[in-house]
């Protein structure tokens, strides 16, 4: 990994953890809401966390109903702007 990158990736992680803070997401939502994030669909998500493809719809649902927004591209582009927002606040 090229210097700093560790560093800026922590420093994403970080600011996306503090916009699932602000919307109080549990911690199942949390995990979905990452793997959300990073472009998985939701079968590739049930696999990686042994829950079955409708319970990681209802996760999601919850996700997007908490953020208010209909749809996965929606919570992406909203986590998106949220996040380049507390790091412009925090000067990074």
């Amino acid at each position: 990994m090229p210097p700093g990158t560790q560093e800026a990736l922590s420093r994403l992680r970080s600011a996306e953890g503090a916009v699932f803070d602000e919307l109080q997401l549990s911690a199942h939502e949390r995990c979905i809401g990452r793997h959300v994030m990073r472009g998985l669909t939701y079968r590739e998500i049930a696999g990686r966390v042994y829950l079955a493809e409708r319970t990681v719809k209802y996760h999601a649902r919850s996700i997007y109903a908490k953020a208010r927004v209909g749809n996965r591209r929606a919570f992406e582009a909203y986590v998106r702007e949220a996040v380049s927002r507390l790091q412009d606040e925090r000067g990074a």
